[in-house]
């Protein structure tokens, strides 16, 4: 009898050893993962990547001070001030919206027309005028054109607009 009950106990001890050194060697994905990485965020420098930062900061600031290269040309971004636009339309409707500056576009040959989102309304404007008063010549063209509800509204507009094109431009593939 004592020597089943001494079998029996090694065989318990010998079965908690294998359960214990088993779950020590494998380990979960999640863990081999963890591991992996570990092994690769320990070695990971980022002053080696600061090379081509350094480079092209540098790029940036010659061309900035000598200017363009030759062939280049230099994309300024336009200043933008407090000011005023006609607003021709306010609407829900996206299609409405288009449609009217479709419309209103050919008819104001020098001012640029922009259509403003801010939900749920489309907004119709046009012109960049630095005050009101000169902002009062196209409200009052485009009263006398037939958009009666026209209004001053204040907004961001452009300081130095560039020209509008008189005639819409199509590129042609040179056939």
């Amino acid at each position: 009898m004592r020597v089943k009950f001494i079998i029996l106990l090694l065989s318990f001890y010998l079965w908690g050893c294998a359960a214990l050194f088993k779950s020590e060697s494998a380990k979960t994905p999640e863990a081999e993962q963890k591991d992996f990485l570990d092994k690769y965020e320990k070695t990971f420098n980022p002053a080696d990547y600061d090379d081509d930062v350094e480079k092209e900061e540098k790029e940036n600031e010659t061309k900035n001070f000598v200017g363009a290269k030759k062939g280049e040309t230099d994309k300024v971004e336009p200043e933008i001030i407090s000011g005023f636009r006609i607003q021709i339309l306010m609407t829900s409707e996206i299609d409405e919206a288009n449609a009217m500056k479709n419309q209103i576009s050919p008819l104001l040959q020098y001012d640029w027309v922009y259509m403003l989102h801010e939900a749920p309304y489309y907004k119709i404007r046009a012109g960049d005028f630095p005050d009101r008063a000169s902002a009062n010549h196209l409200l009052k063209y485009l009263i006398d054109s037939g958009y009666k509800n026209a209004w001053i509204v204040p907004d961001k507009v452009y300081k130095s607009p560039s020209p509008k094109p008189k005639e819409p431009v199509f590129e042609t593939d040179g056939n």
